[in-house]
């Protein structure tokens, strides 16, 4: 009897051995794994910015942060401002200009008694200049909802090549009924194909 506990105690023992060259093993494996495989590996990164092809800047009076605040007008009156459109890609780019005017009372084209831009471009090797007025073909109001208005003047999709730029001289006299906050934006989209 005594044989046999002394036979399992050896076993034990060698039992135990075992698992720690085991576990020593197993730790040495990790070691050199996590100091080979990123030699091995030879990752690369890249971290990149992109940014809008296109950008709008507005002028006429005080400008903070891109937002033109002009002083109060009485219904009747004209507001005059000018929209730069900076084409800074390397190719060409397709643009739709959506130009959006928003009141929070409420609003027509009605609102609206006339609108005109004078916009000129140094696109292609002469460039252009164009007047519209609204009611123009090319230039147009339509209502897009409760509180606001989209105005279309010239393509609907135009192709900006590389440097182009728009400058844009927008004049709006207000119907004499207009009344509250009246808010202009233009943002360019980019379709999608």
């Amino acid at each position: 009897m005594k044989e046999e506990i002394k036979e399992i105690k050896e076993k034990k023992k060698f039992n135990k051995k075992y698992l720690m060259f085991g576990v020593l093993g197993l730790f040495a494996l990790a070691l050199v794994a996590a100091i080979v495989v990123p030699y091995l590996g030879n990752n690369v990164k890249v971290n990149m910015e992109v940014k809008s092809p296109m950008l709008y800047e507005i002028s006429g009076g005080e400008v903070v942060d891109n937002v033109l605040t002009l002083l109060p007008v009485y219904g009747g009156e004209s507001v005059t401002f000018t929209v730069v459109a900076t084409h800074l890609a390397d190719v060409d780019t397709e643009v739709e200009a959506h130009n959006i005017l928003r009141n929070e009372d409420g609003l027509t084209c009605a609102d609206i008694a006339t609108a005109t831009v004078h916009a000129v471009s140094n696109e292609g090797e002469n460039g252009w200049e164009a007047t519209l007025t609204l009611g123009d073909t090319g230039f147009s109001c339509k209502v897009v909802g409760p509180k606001q208005l989209r105005f279309l003047y010239g393509e609907t999709i135009d192709v900006y090549e590389p440097g182009r730029i728009d400058t844009m001289d927008v004049s709006v006299t207000f119907a004499p009924n207009a009344l509250g906050t009246y808010k202009f934006t233009a943002t360019p989209l980019y379709p999608v194909a």
